[in-house]
């Protein structure tokens, strides 16, 4: 057995305060060829990204903790694992994990109708709880010339706040159920090539149901809607040989061989007219894809 364990102490001047961070490993040998291992501590964090999920452009900005409307942000990891060796050069990791966040501030752009057809925006600060959970599974084979690995994550991401969907716990942008990796690199007298497939179930993304006033519908759930899943494959190949003393070395790569349309997030703006759109098409939003790089 080993045991590990340390205490980090900061001290965060524009709030005048004390935050002290304990963490404490542990790995039980079975035996020469299988472990197992624990892990937990406490983390905090004063530059975070702030969330807007509004009508603008960018989905994020970063931002220093005063401690009164962006708060420091606290988490508390656990993980665990085991980790096993076996013959032919073949390894299998497993690690599940739980992490728990608090005092994540996000931005909503709210809409109010007034009077005709005019539509304000208003922002309004909120500050959530985030818990999530998962499994890492990773499985590692090395050849003669050439190695390979399979990856696998299983995981949930979930908020909570009482100024959000109600009161009610919804998906975090972040929460991927799936995820598949696969991957190899090798080398042959002086030839070389490499390869990667990424699979990902669909991440979610917002669509406000709204009434005539504006005011979000009661059977809006947030972050309820997902997109496509994600596929992506990249290739490469090269060749090195020395020449006079000279390392000499030549290579072509290709991302999204497949030329996949993968959208990596959907948002939204508030159209010119929102009251027209609105009575034309249930809702004052446009929507655009943000996609991922193609071929």
């Amino acid at each position: 057995k080993t045991l590990k364990y340390g205490l980090r102490e900061n001290y965060y001047e524009p709030t005048g305060k004390f935050y002290i961070e304990p963490r404490a490993q542990l790995s039980i040998t079975l035996t020469p060829k299988a472990y197992l291992k624990f892990s937990a501590g406490k983390y905090y964090q004063f530059v975070n990204k702030i969330l807007t999920y509004s009508t603008s452009s960018f989905r994020s900005v970063w931002t220093v903790s005063d401690g009164d409307r962006f708060p420091v942000v606290s988490s508390k990891h656990y993980t665990a694992g085991a980790l096993f060796r076996f013959p032919k050069s073949l390894t299998l990791d497993i690690e599940g994990y739980i992490r728990n966040t608090q005092d994540i501030v996000t931005v909503q752009t709210v809409l109010r109708r007034e009077s005709g057809v005019r539509v304000r925006q208003e922002q309004i600060f909120n500050s959530i709880d985030n818990k999530t959970i998962g499994l890492d599974m990773m499985l590692h084979k090395e050849f003669g010339f050439a190695q390979a690995w399979i990856a696998y994550t299983l995981s949930r991401s979930i908020n909570q706040s009482d100024n959000i969907n109600r009161g009610n716990a919804y998906p975090s942008l972040y929460d991927q159920l799936h995820e598949l990796k696969i991957a190899s690199t090798g080398r042959w007298k002086g030839w070389g090539y490499s390869f990667a497939a990424i699979f990902g179930s669909g991440k979610p993304w917002d669509e406000p149901l709204f009434t005539t006033n504006f005011q979000l519908a009661s059977d809006y759930e947030k972050n309820s809607n997902r997109l496509p899943p994600y596929l992506r494959l990249d290739i490469g190949f090269s060749y090195a040989r020395k020449v006079n003393g000279v390392d000499l070395k030549a290579g072509v790569n290709v991302f999204n061989l497949l030329n996949k349309n993968n959208i990596l997030s959907r948002v939204y703006t508030l159209s010119g007219t929102p009251l027209i759109t609105y009575l034309d098409t249930g809702t004052p939003l446009i929507y655009s894809d943000i996609m991922g790089m193609g071929i």
